[in-house]
């Protein structure tokens, strides 16, 4: 009975020996590998979170710069305004109507947001054709204001008078005085 107690105790104290020595180690090894898991996770979803920012920020961004772009547009170079010159003629030819433009000054306007540059177009032709040219003028992808319209009909001389000056001839006159934006001020 006595070694039946011994190796109950040996095999008591070795069970104890293998749970204190090898199977506490692990689990404490696997505590902390789920531990590290549960990081690893949390790194991965933080990571995971700022690539998807970081591709809706590209998006946005890209429409940004083409909405910035557009808006660039909007705007006369004052160096070079024959886009905006040719705009208006092309404005003026979908009209039906004969235009001449003339640079009416520039200056910085106290209260405006950006520099502008006026142009003063004398235009002639029918009057529905003036009228159609004064809507797409309104409507003109361009960022400009009208600043002054004025519209009279022409007599039968007048008319033959322009048409031997070479002016812009047609059934009604019409004098437009706009006033243009551009980003930086004019020379």
């Amino acid at each position: 009975m006595k070694k039946t107690i011994i190796i109950i105790v040996v095999a008591a104290v070795i069970v104890s020996a293998f749970i204190f020595f090898v199977i506490a180690p692990l689990m404490a090894n696997m505590k902390k590998n789920s531990n590290d898991l549960l990081s690893a996770k949390k790194t991965y979803s933080a990571l995971q979170e700022q690539i998807d920012n970081l591709e809706q920020f590209k998006a946005t961004r890209q429409m940004l710069e083409y909405d910035r772009a557009k808006a660039d547009n909007l705007f006369v170079d004052p160096d070079m305004p024959l886009r905006f010159v040719q705009l208006l003629e092309d404005i003026a030819d979908v009209s039906q109507i004969t235009i001449s433009i003339s640079p009416a000054g520039s200056k910085a306007i106290k209260g405006d947001t950006w520099p502008s540059m006026a142009f003063r177009i004398s235009a002639a032709g029918s009057t529905v054709g003036c009228f159609k040219f004064l809507e797409r003028l309104e409507t003109a992808p361009a960022l400009l204001e009208i600043q002054n319209l004025s519209i009279s009909a022409i007599s039968e001389e007048e008319a033959l008078r322009r048409k031997q000056l070479g002016l812009p001839t047609g059934e009604v006159e019409a004098e437009f005085l706009i006033k243009v934006y551009s980003i930086k001020q004019p020379r």
